[in-house]
């Protein structure tokens, strides 16, 4: 067999590869703030287990539970109820003490100490007291109160009903409140007990905390570069300006695949049981990777290290934001709808939900993003100035799309669908909120959405009409088109909801959009459409296409929303 060869591209791209792993390693800062966070990492696991177990903070217990270690002096001979109901009790880790001990209350070993006095007899038909001992007041002593109340509540309500029989009594509540949690309180794996709240909440946020620590190589890498002008001799170097968008994105995901390594290392050593942990690594690689490649198409538009750190921190927040909302929501509803970040906290206890959607998707945008990232390499005037405007940006890809051919339309509809998307989405939450603040009304928003979508379904056509003169029927048929696209996409979120929460009915509001939703949006955007090449016309064709598309919805919810 041959030998494999290394072609020069790809000589070249290990190269730049190298350069740019050892300026991240010689970057004392970061560096530094890696030390800093994987020692944050060793020391929150068990002083986080420590409090939750004993109500005060310990370095050296290593236990992440959140079961309260309750001592329990039982010097009756007929408490049997209450012990069940103790024994029974997941928030608690019973000590059985044969007397009572003052040190194991000063030295942590237990939360409280609960006294069964003597006279407690449970065959007798009395009021029964028994005495709970704490260190002193405090959020420790709350806590094992907390925790205690639910055990002596059921001992009662079982003697209630022992007494009622006795007594030929049967009187049943006509009101009771079942608790039921969603997510596991208490995850059992090799004999020890885990906080479900640990592995489902906190073990997810941790794991992307490298992400949060990439922004300032990134910074370095791209604007840090153009401002000491040393990109213009990597520029004049005889390789494709394609490679430093790629070396700069491999250099990046690299550290964050290291330090999640580090940090699924951390967890291993402390035990922490981790179900699916290959699949873990891809999916928050996966995730990693979309924010990665969007983080440099911030810092190569921006023009200086101060615009990228704004650019990087609004990114961060939303991100951020994002985690913290998906991560709760899963936490305490797993039947809500999922999203990437929650597929990692099913992952981690031993759920394989939602591994085909997300992953699929978010490798989509991060393969446009990072060919959005090698156009504007290849612009001079984004890398040495003057920076073009965004408007000016979409009136390019408008018109490039365009001159592509019949097959133009299509791409102009697809790309210019997908934003109208995520315009109108934005558009229609700010102005909801504030309609509704403001003037109290929620029948106003039924025209103010259909004016939002209707204007913005045909974006591609406007920035296209900025660069050359439509005519009626290509902009009536892009207008339809986008109308189109625009209903795809808004059905496929239509569709994902759905599946997770009504899946029985999927079908049923498949048909249903396509019947009626489908000939709503076609006809709004190709009037719209008609109103950009009839410029004197378009204030009035989107009147009517939002008058057409209001009524629809009138009709659909009857007036209220």
């Amino acid at each position: 067999m041959r030998p494999l060869s290394i072609t020069r591209g790809e000589r070249a791209l290990q190269t730049l590869f190298k350069e740019e792993i050892t300026s991240v390693i010689s970057n004392k800062r970061y560096m530094l703030s890696l030390i800093l966070q994987l020692l944050l990492l060793f020391a929150i696991l068990p002083v986080f287990g420590s409090f939750l177990s004993t109500g005060r903070i310990s370095i050296t217990t290593p236990a992440l539970n959140e079961f309260i270690p309750l001592g329990v002096v039982d010097e009756s001979s007929s408490s049997a109820y209450l012990r069940r109901a103790l024994e029974a009790n997941t928030k608690l880790e019973t000590v059985y003490l044969d007397r009572y001990d003052e040190s194991a209350l000063k030295s942590g070993k237990v939360a409280g100490i609960l006294i069964i006095p003597r006279d407690y007899d449970e065959s007798l038909n009395k009021v029964l007291v028994v005495r709970l001992i704490t260190y002193g007041p405090g959020i420790k002593e709350g806590a094992v109160y907390d925790a205690l109340y639910p055990s002596v509540a059921e001992a009662s309500a079982m003697l209630t009903e022992k007494r009622k029989e006795a007594f030929g009594v049967s009187i049943e509540d006509p009101v009771k409140i079942e608790k039921r949690f969603l997510s596991p309180v208490v995850v059992t794996e090799g004999g020890s007990r885990f906080s479900g709240f640990f592995l489902s909440y906190l073990v997810p946020l941790m794991l992307f905390f490298p992400i949060f620590m990439v922004g300032s190589i990134i910074l370095d890498s791209v604007v840090g570069e153009r401002e000491k002008k040393t990109v213009e001799s990597l520029l004049a170097a005889p390789i494709k300006r394609s490679w430093l968008v790629y070396s700069k994105f491999l250099s990046a995901s690299f550290f964050v695949l290291l330090q999640l390594l580090l940090w699924l290392a951390v967890f291993n050593l402390y035990g922490v049981p981790l179900h699916n942990q290959g699949l873990i690594i891809a999916i928050v690689m996966i995730i990693d990777s979309a924010i990665i490649a969007t983080a440099l198409l911030l810092a190569f538009y921006s023009r200086t290290v101060k615009e990228a750190n704004i650019a990087l921190m609004l990114l961060y927040t939303v991100v951020f934001v994002s985690l913290i909302v998906s991560l709760s929501i899963r936490y305490f509803d797993r039947g809500l709808l999922a999203t990437p970040f929650t597929i990692v906290s099913s992952l981690v206890v031993g759920d394989r939900t939602g591994l085909l959607f997300w992953p699929a998707a978010l490798l989509i945008y991060t393969g446009l993003v990072l060919a959005i990232n090698v156009r504007f390499v290849e612009r001079d005037d984004i890398i040495f100035g003057p920076r073009p405007t965004v408007q000016r940006l979409l009136e390019d890809l408008a018109l490039w799309l365009f001159s592509t051919g019949r097959a133009g339309y299509i791409y102009l509809t697809l790309v210019f669908g997908a934003f109208a998307i995520v315009y109108s989405t934005v558009l229609e939450a700010a102005l909801g909120i504030s309609v509704v603040f403001a003037f109290g009304v929620t029948n106003l928003l039924i025209p103010l959405f259909a004016f939002v979508e209707e204007a913005v379904k045909p974006a591609g056509l406007y920035f296209l009409a900025r660069r050359r003169r439509l005519k009626r029927g290509e902009a009536l048929l892009l207008g339809a088109l986008s109308g189109f696209m625009f209903f795809a996409l808004e059905s496929a979120v239509f569709a994902f909801a759905t599946y997770y929460l009504f899946p029985s009915r999927l079908l049923d509001i498949l048909r249903m959009r396509i019947a009626v939703t489908l000939p709503i949006h076609v006809a709004g955007s190709a009037i719209v459409g008609y109103g950009v090449a009839e410029r004197r016309y378009f204030a009035a064709a989107v009147l009517a296409a939002t008058a057409v598309h209001t009524l629809f919805n009138l009709a659909v919810t009857g007036g209220v929303l």
